[in-house]
């Protein structure tokens, strides 16, 4: 069993790419995918997407190649792992650091753990918990709300709540015969920094 997960992680660190922000919907990822997802996903808030993956990637070359990302995250002291952020430009890297290490220690099956059970975890809110399910499972009918979204809907969490917001965007993807995957996708390509 042990040869099998070894053998499991080398492949993935042989056939590892960086996430690409651009084409982020990926419904066929396998666990060790899933868990650099997962990562991704509490990382990017506050920062580009094309920063943090390249942050991720250089992350991740830091871990050992024995390891999957969430066995190093959890082999890390919380004090550590925020070093290890910081070194690689994460921003809030102490609260990140909580998130993932409070993440890692549930144990959640990433293929099918709920929005509710990931927002039990400090630091996910409706957007980081609706951004990894949205691009991570098939016909998922949710919006991640973030600036990019308040933009295309000239609407804003100054003004509005995230189920308002989220329940609008959710009609412009009824009306537009894509899924909220492809419309949430569509529109940050248009609207992010390059």
């Amino acid at each position: 069993m042990e040869t099998k997960l070894n053998l499991s992680i080398l492949i993935l660190v042989i056939s590892s790419k960086m996430i690409d922000p651009r084409n982020i919907t990926n419904y066929n990822r396998n666990k060790y995918e899933l868990e650099e997802f997962a990562v991704f996903s509490v990382l990017v808030a506050g920062k580009t997407a094309k920063f943090i993956a390249k942050a991720l990637e250089k992350f991740i070359s830091g871990k050992p190649s024995n390891l999957s990302l969430f066995q190093y995250i959890q082999m890390l002291s919380l004090e550590e792992l925020a070093g290890r952020l910081y070194s690689v430009g994460v921003g809030c890297h102490s609260g990140k650091s909580r998130t993932l290490k409070e993440l890692v220690s549930l144990k959640l099956d990433l293929n099918q753990c709920s929005k509710a059970e990931l927002m039990t975890i400090w630091g996910i809110g409706d957007k980081t918990a609706n951004f990894f399910i949205l691009h991570s499972r098939p016909n998922q009918f949710c919006g991640a709300i973030d600036t990019h979204i308040q933009k295309y809907l000239k609407m804003s969490l100054k003004d509005y709540s995230y189920a308002e917001i989220e329940e609008e965007f959710l009609k412009h993807v009824a009306q537009s015969g894509k899924t909220a995957a492809e419309l949430d996708l569509e529109i940050w390509n248009r609207y992010a920094r390059q």
